[in-house]
């Protein structure tokens, strides 16, 4: 027999602004351009400056920042992702609202003569 096996899309539309997505991502982009900027220039002042040219220690950390800045964003994401997880919020109401639902359409469909099992 055929078995009806509803396919659950989450949709958070209502809760995010339809605005927000561009200005996070514009925010970003400038955030990156704005630290790109500044570490381009403190190499450039780090190769042209003549009292640093004996100490090679500062300028192998500039240069190597733009990874460490990665390795830490990437730490910072990985904790606000698992703490997001850990804290998903229950929503009863929400589940008995979704299994009316679903109720609601295997009715439909068996009054349209479409066998549907629970």
């Amino acid at each position: 027999s055929s078995s009806c096996r509803p396919v659950i899309f989450v949709s958070m539309a209502s809760s995010v602004s339809p605005h927000g997505a561009p200005l996070r991502f514009h925010k970003l982009v400038r955030s990156l351009v704005l630290v790109a900027t500044l570490w381009l220039l403190a190499v450039f002042l780090i190769s042209s400056s003549t009292w640093m040219v004996g100490n090679s220690s500062y300028r192998t950390v500039l240069l190597y920042l733009p990874v460490y800045l990665l390795v830490a964003f990437v730490c910072i994401t990985g904790i606000r992702v698992g703490i997001s997880i850990a804290r998903f919020p229950n929503v009863p109401h929400e589940a008995a609202m979704l299994r009316d639902d679903f109720k609601r359409a295997r009715n439909a469909l068996r009054e349209k003569g479409i066998p549907c099992d629970e």
